[in-house]
């Protein structure tokens, strides 16, 4: 019976959820789509096979009164096989982002809740007229 117990310890530690901490990023990949939260950046990112990457280094803000406010001090939990928790804790907020084959949906405790992505455009995208 006691060599059965480090098998059984490991599935149960498996199961019971993946936590991220600094420098470990927390990725979660099924039914095509792979979500990547790393807390020690404070980014996010997803990709889908047939659609390739959706949102790459996404950055989690509340609304401020003039600005955009990053939050800071993230956890990133996998909670469930297509299911990935985000916490910060400045200022403290949850964060579920939940999908299947054709959806992906991204909730928060937040109703001033934002995303904000940098993007580099070629100079001859940009109109200066």
């Amino acid at each position: 019976m006691s060599r059965f117990l480090p098998t059984a310890l490991a599935v149960v530690l498996s199961v019971a959820g993946q936590q991220g901490q600094a420098g470990t990023p927390v990725s979660v990949t099924a039914d095509g789509w792979t979500v990547t939260a790393d807390a020690e950046t404070g980014l996010l990112s997803i990709m889908h096979d047939n659609l390739g990457t959706v949102m790459e280094k996404v950055q989690l803000n509340l609304q401020g009164v003039h600005a955009l406010r990053a939050l800071k001090g993230w956890t990133a939990t996998k909670t469930g096989s297509k299911q990935l928790l985000l916490r910060t804790s400045d200022p403290p907020t949850s964060w579920r982002i939940d999908w299947d084959k054709d959806w992906l949906k991204i909730s928060s405790t937040s109703t001033s809740r934002l995303w904000s992505q940098r993007c580099q455009l070629p100079r001859s995208a940009l109109s200066l007229d």
